[in-house]
């Protein structure tokens, strides 16, 4: 929201108090400001109203005219122009010696001072609309021709408000509405300064009975609550006055014509948004909010048509939609030049309504903005009031007053009135702060809210409209208390408890402090996939069990996803685009999976949910050993090393050997693609992408990518941590036996030592891969290091012997090996 210094000075006075104050009280009050901004052009005076008496032609120059002006009546001053616009009669913009004015060229400031054009005195310059700072430099040329109503000597600055102006950039916030509007962050800034607000009057028009009126109809009191009405004729649709223009230009919106101007100007005053209609393109005599039926279609005012689904809420004469209600009205109806009469509509609709139809048909508008943040429907008769008044003002015709119908009402104002007792206690034990009740109810009185000191000296607190829809606990009392009292001024204090975090959370905040020391980046990305992913084949997506999206923002956020390292990839591939070579990302999240089960439970959603962990690397440091490489060697290096820190997390997380065995998956390398597997149970898969993939995505490659169910191994490091004991440190020396074994070279070496433990003794402390050989292209050779140790007493030879010759026997019957002596 943009709030313009001068536009908030017509509802509270800010004269002593400068823009950064404001803006440190707003952030303070929990509206933050997260800009500042000058707008409007330095110019400086005197720059007066003239009056041009006279034009004749330059004798020195074909393309200039000597003008005699005055700016009193009796005083002529003599200008040489080069306009073609003006005419003896008009009254201009004066520029005179010593002023300031705007540089068309490049908007510098420029000087003006008295001089000599072509042999003729020129005693200041008649200024064209961009000189004063109201067109850039591509605008149109010309002097600006001043209306009637200017007063000969007149300060143009004043006169056209153009003076210099601050605009503050605050943040918007889903649960205050009221924070959209001037009016609303006006009585934030009076509470929090102590400021009083100006008294504002909203007159009833003068009814002309007349006027042909069009009826308000509701068809639904649950989603529309209150519906007027009212119908203004012998409208002139006209330029929109001086001050009305500049203040919405100094907010970023575009002026249009007055009765398009002063809908947007009570919606950013007020927070109420309003919408006119021509009356001349309506038929029949009423306007009804309905919900649209599915075959109705609708052209906006920005030229689109869009396709109405039931849903979505409009508004609609007897021909059909004219408007899609509380977000954007329709061409066909919309006032322009010829309007001569038009209906004004000011209505408080359904939050969920609105957004739901907002999403529906990817359209936003200002007014779908406060619609779905919840309109102070208390304050829409009094927001129609003032528009109307403006209207009546502004939109005359050769001093023929324009004339309005009665105003027409369906529905009623939805709010009632509500008390939350608010303990003094409460303040002392979330705060830390003693205030008495008058105390807090002077601060709470700030903000509107009426107050009433109970017997038990606690605070009865009747909520305002404005504020209905944030404030329903006493705890949200306590938060207007802590605002308006000052943060800075409560005492900082540690928490008197300390909250134990759970297992699980502990659990998995070990898995990322794993990652992250061994080189690796977390990510947290969207958890909705689109079409980039839905249309590679290649990618594990069961499409049967998709869960999809009812209102997608966009065809890239469509469904729930089933797989996270698609998305790891692509945060991979952004990296590489910023030239960014070494990349080591992991993420921690759930996927999705629809299982079309039949739903005992209407709370049942049919989805399930798992936990998974994925990752991707590509690239080496700079370190020469790795510069002339191979693409081979390098897809080597990589991926032993990306599988020494999967080896490494999964031997620390359970104490069951995990064993990594060949597969072929679609997306990844034939030569280098593992699943992993835990107690017979395949958790993931490991490998280098597809090389084909990596052309078709554009990768810098090798890129190796992983991804694991989580659950299973979180849930073996829960038994380990479960069943482990501390034990007495053994004083017996340690006994080493190594065995050497030739067998088949698809046979994995940690599936050997799974079966290793299978039948080891328990005081067989380890088994370690020690060496590997090549005999030849179809058998390998592995030495393993078996470590003994006796807890009591020292192990015997026969002891040992026994058990070296149990594990020979069991991997010989296991895996057809060959021992050596």
């Amino acid at each position: 929201m943009k709030l313009s210094l001068k536009w908030l000075n017509n509802f509270l006075e800010l004269d002593d108090t400068s823009p950064e104050e404001v803006a440190s009280k707003l952030t303070m009050g929990a509206f933050e400001v997260e800009e500042i901004q000058k707008v409007g052009a330095k110019l400086k005076g005197p720059i007066v109203v003239s009056k041009i008496l006279d034009i004749q032609k330059h004798p020195n120059a074909d393309r200039l005219v000597v003008s005699t002006v005055t700016t009193d009546g009796k005083n002529k001053l003599q200008i040489v122009c080069g306009a073609k616009n003006i005419r003896a009669g008009q009254l201009v913009p004066l520029a005179l010696p010593e002023a300031v004015v705007v540089n068309r060229k490049d908007g510098s400031q420029f000087l003006i001072q008295k001089t000599k054009i072509r042999e003729v005195e020129s005693s200041g310059m008649l200024c064209s609309p961009g000189e004063l700072g109201l067109l850039d430099k591509s605008g149109e040329e010309g002097i600006l021709i001043l209306p009637e109503n200017a007063k000969l000597g007149q300060d143009i600055i004043e006169f056209l408000n153009l003076e210099e102006d601050t605009v503050l950039e605050v943040a918007s916030r889903s649960n205050r509405p009221d924070g959209l509007s001037v009016y609303g962050l006006a009585r934030e800034i009076s509470a929090l300064t102590g400021k009083k607000l100006k008294n504002i009057t909203f007159c009833e028009p003068k009814i002309s009975p007349e006027v042909r009126i069009i009826n308000p109809k509701i068809e639904n009191q649950n989603e529309t609550f209150l519906f007027y009405t009212c119908t203004i004729e012998d409208i002139k649709v006209q330029e929109s006055p001086n001050w009305l223009k500049y203040l919405l230009n100094s907010c970023g919106i575009r002026s249009v014509n007055n009765i398009v101007d002063i809908t947007n100007y009570i919606n950013f005053s007020f927070g109420q948004p309003l919408h006119a209609y021509d009356l001349e393109k309506l038929t029949g005599d009423f306007l009804e909010a309905r919900s649209a039926k599915s075959t109705e279609k609708i052209t906006t005012i920005d030229g689109k048509t869009r396709e109405l689904k039931e849903q979505v809420l409009v508004i609609a004469d007897k021909k059909g939609p004219q408007a899609i209600a509380g977000i954007m009205g329709g061409k066909e109806t919309e006032v322009g030049e010829t309007t001569k009469a038009i209906v004004l509509e000011a209505a408080s609709f359904s939050q969920h309504k609105v957004r739901r139809a907002s999403r529906e048909i990817g359209l936003t508008s200002e007014a779908s903005k406060r619609f779905e943040r919840g309109v102070d429907s208390v304050l829409t008769y009094k927001a129609l009031l003032r528009a109307i008044e403006l209207i009546l003002e502004t939109a005359q015709e050769n001093n023929k007053k324009p004339k309005a119908g009665k105003i027409q009402q369906a529905g009623k104002p939805q709010h009632k009135e509500l008390k939350i007792i608010l303990p003094t206690d409460l303040i002392q034990k979330v705060l830390n702060i003693n205030l008495q009740a008058h105390e807090i109810s002077l601060l709470l009185e700030r903000l509107n809210f009426t107050t009433n000191v109970t017997k038990q000296n606690n605070l009865e607190v009747i909520v305002p409209p404005s504020r209905a829809s944030d404030i329903t606990r006493p705890i949200d009392l306590v938060e207007e208390v802590a605002r308006v009292y000052g943060y800075d001024k409560i005492p900082a204090q540690a928490p008197g408890i300390t909250i134990i975090s759970s297992k699980s959370l502990n659990l998995l905040e070990k898995v990322k402090e794993y990652f992250t020391s061994s080189g690796f980046s977390e990510t947290y990305l969207s958890s909705l996939v689109g079409e980039a992913v839905l249309k590679n084949d290649v990618l594990p997506v069961c499409k049967q069990s998709l869960v999809s999206m009812v209102n997608p923002l966009s065809r890239e956020h469509a469904v729930l996803r089933q797989v996270l390292f698609p998305s790891l990839v692509e945060a991979l591939k952004t990296n590489q685009s910023y030239g960014i070579n070494l990349i080591r990302l992991f993420e921690l999240g759930k996927v999705y999976f629809y299982d079309n089960k039949a739903k005992t439970t209407s709370k049942e959603t049919g989805v399930t949910e798992k936990l998974k962990l994925a990752g991707v690397a590509s690239g080496f440091n700079e370190a020469w050993i790795y510069k002339d490489l191979s693409r081979e060697k390098k897809n080597e290096l990589l991926f032993f090393n990306v599988k020494g820190i999967l080896e490494g997390f999964l031997s620390k997380f359970t104490d069951v050997v995990t064993v990594f065995s060949k597969t072929q998956e679609s997306f990844l390398h034939p030569n280098f693609s593992l699943k992993i597997t835990l107690e017979d149970l395949n958790i993931g898969v490991f490998g280098i992408l597809h090389p084909s993939l990596e052309k078709k995505l554009e990768l810098s490659g090798p890129v190796i990518v992983f991804e694991i169910y989580l659950e299973p191994v979180l849930e073996q490091f829960k038994k380990t941590i479960e069943t482990k004991r501390f034990i007495k440190i053994s004083s017996t020396p340690v006994v080493e036996r190594d065995i050497t074994l030739d067998l088949d070279k698809e046979v994995p070496a940690n599936l050997v030592t799974l079966e290793i433990n299978k039948i080891k003794q328990e005081f067989t402390k380890s088994i370690e891969l020690v060496n590997t050989y090549e005999l030849n292209k179809d058998t390998k050779s592995l030495t393993y290091r078996l470590k003994m140790q006796g807890l009591k007493q020292t192990l015997t030879s026969k002891e040992v012997e026994d058990e070296v010759n149990k594990i020979i026997k069991h991997i010989t019957s296991c895996f057809k090996a060959k021992f050596r002596v």
